[in-house]
């Protein structure tokens, strides 16, 4: 099982960085190009907390998510859970490559709505945790969110897009599937965070002609 956990979890990670490197290629915003201010706010915030458990271990015990202290109804931990990285350095690593790739190219896309897609799935991935009582923090349920919105960014736009990143992205999603069964909150996070961009306004974007390489006008 833990074979396939880390397969699933290589796959969905991979298939993302293929889509994201494609998207970055082939569709550009239509208005002024800005800083993706929303995934600079979450990333310093993330960081900060991070850095000062390391300093302050009485922080990380404050903020984990904590079975005991929610059953007595701090219920924000489910919140502040995201913040901290309680499996140390490897964790703070993992997370923060993963973040710093996808959040800010998810941003592009949809805007300050990222945040939706972010806490959303995060949040809903922590309360499946404590349910499967399965780890006690981290960042990368709400990351594996931001990545499923990345997905469901490509099939919403498989007409303006090369047909295989279509089936690259079903691919990336259909991991969730493994990562329920394996009672992994990252299989959460990817399918709340398919399901809220599904709903999402999308920002507005040119996408590159298939046939001439081009860019035009897609809406």
């Amino acid at each position: 099982m833990k074979a396939l956990w880390v397969f699933s979890n290589a796959v969905v990670v991979v298939t993302a960085l293929v889509c994201m490197s494609y998207l970055y290629y082939a569709c550009r915003s239509v208005s002024r190009s800005r800083l993706p201010v929303f995934s600079m706010l979450v990333i310093g915030v993330t960081a900060l907390v991070t850095g000062l458990q390391f300093v302050y271990p009485e922080l990380l015990a404050a903020l984990v998510r904590d079975p005991d202290a929610i059953r007595a109804g701090e219920l924000w931990r489910f919140v502040t859970a995201l913040f901290v990285q309680p499996n140390g350095i490897s964790q703070v690593v993992a997370n923060a490559f993963l973040i710093l790739t996808f959040m800010p190219a998810a941003e592009r896309l949809y805007g300050r709505n990222i945040l939706a897609v972010y806490f959303a799935s995060g949040i809903a991935g922590q309360i499946m945790n404590y349910s499967w009582n399965s780890g006690s923090g981290g960042s990368s349920t709400a990351i594996f969110g931001v990545i499923g919105s990345l997905f469901v960014y490509v099939i919403r736009n498989r007409q303006a897009l090369l047909p295989a990143f279509a089936f690259i992205a079903g691919a990336g999603l259909l991991c969730s599937i493994v990562m329920l069964i394996s009672r992994d909150g990252h299989g959460v996070g990817l399918v709340v965070g398919a399901a809220v961009a599904s709903r999402l306004l999308l920002t507005s974007m040119t996408f590159r002609a298939k046939e001439t390489g081009a860019f035009a006008e897609s809406r």
